[in-house]
């Protein structure tokens, strides 16, 4: 179950969150080979963030997942990124991506670890 974490000092509508959700879950699932289905993102409001010395808006997103592909650390930066700045008008150097390989013994739904 990959999971996708968007953290902003930009304020949005929940209709604008909800866009942004989807659009990212798609890039995510399309990116890791995964069906939507299992991918859940998530959106967190930060009303501070500082980088380079300025409030600017900027944007840290945390991707995690059981097995990431290279191909998907090439290409997702990017689409991620292009997303962000199409949805909260964030210039791409703004935006920050940590993408974490989660072993399947430490990832669980429900009752039960993947590994």
């Amino acid at each position: 179950m990959p999971y996708l974490l968007i953290q902003s000092n930009k304020t949005i509508s929940e209709t604008e969150q909800s866009r942004l959700l989807g659009d990212a879950l798609k890039i995510v699932a399309a990116a890791l080979n995964k069906p939507e289905k299992y991918v859940m993102a998530a959106w967190a409001s930060s009303p501070t963030m500082l980088f380079d010395d300025n409030t600017e808006n900027s944007v840290f997103l945390d991707v995690r997942s059981i097995g990431i592909p290279e191909s998907a650390r090439e290409n997702m930066p990017g689409a991620l990124a292009k997303c962000m700045a199409e949805h909260l008008g964030v210039a791409a150097d703004r935006v920050f991506l940590v993408m974490t390989d989660v072993p399947g013994k430490y990832w669980a739904q429900g009752e039960q670890t993947f590994g």
